[in-house]
C-alpha cells in the first residue's frame, strides 16, 4: 500500500500585460483613429480626453497625455 499524491492541475493564469506609454501614432492605431485626431482631442482637456479615449479603446482604457506620450490609466 502506498500513498498516491494527487497532482493538482493548475490552470494557467492569464495576466494582462502592462500597457506601456504610447506615442500619438501608436495610440491612434489602438484607438482606430489618425494621429491628428488624437492630438486634437487631447487639446480639448484632460477630462475630455480621458472619457473620449476610453470610449475608443479596445480594452476600455482611459489615456492621459503627459508631455509627448500618452499613459494608460486603469
Amino acid at each position: 500500500m502506498y500513498d498516491k499524491k494527487e497532482q493538482s492541475r493548475s490552470t494557467p493564469s492569464f495576466v494582462k500585460p502592462k500597457l506601456q506609454p504610447l506615442k500619438a501614432g501608436e495610440l491612434a492605431n489602438r484607438l482606430g483613429v489618425n494621429p491628428e485626431t488624437v492630438e486634437k482631442e487631447a487639446k480639448r482637456g484632460n477630462e475630455h480626453f480621458l472619457a473620449w479615449s476610453k470610449s475608443k479603446d479596445i480594452g476600455r482604457v482611459s489615456w492621459e497625455k503627459r508631455g509627448e506620450l500618452y499613459y494608460p490609466l486603469r
